[in-house]
């Protein structure tokens, strides 16, 4: 081990102590891990249940999306760039989870449908604009890492978001 200390182990020590645990110790310490960030047990949920079926998950994050941002309060656009930024947080951290490329597209593409679809686009707040203007951007930028097809698909999908709406 190196001269850091005990826990500033890197990953590859982490990893060769584990290899040598029976599953009950790793269940062991799988458990206490949960319990202590909200993360890691979100995480372990996204492994253990949502990752064998995303397109469940899609349908999810789209009703959250819109139940969201029907219930945002309108009233000043403060509280809309609030509820809008929340809304972008909790999608990135989906993103963090699944660790894909191609599932972070897929959300940002469900979040500017939610944002479409309540004209957020065309609000009169510079603001509000300038949110779902840097969501687009940032979906392009993440479709140009993606595959050749993969990004054919997102940018008519793209396309078909700013037309309809």
């Amino acid at each position: 081990m190196k001269e850091q200390g005990l826990l500033k182990t890197g990953i590859h020590e982490l990893r060769v102590k584990t290899n040598d645990l029976s599953v009950e110790s790793l269940h062991r310490l799988l458990t206490r891990l949960m319990r202590f960030k909200r993360e890691n047990k979100e995480l372990v949920a996204f492994e253990l249940f949502i990752r064998a079926e995303p397109e469940n998950w899609f349908a999810d994050i789209r009703e959250e999306c819109n139940v969201t941002l029907n219930e945002m309060n309108t009233s000043h656009p403060y509280f809309m760039r609030k509820t809008m930024r929340k809304l972008i947080r909790t999608l990135k951290t989906y993103a963090r989870y699944a660790g894909d490329p191609a599932i972070e597209a897929e959300l940002l593409c469900i979040l500017l449908e939610a944002f479409h679809q309540k004209h957020l686009h065309e609000h009169t707040a510079e603001k509000i604009r300038k949110i779902v203007t840097d969501t687009q951007v940032r979906l392009q930028k993440m479709i140009s890492k993606l595959h050749d097809d993969l990004q054919y698909d997102f940018i008519r999908r793209l396309a078909d978001i700013s037309v309809n709406n």
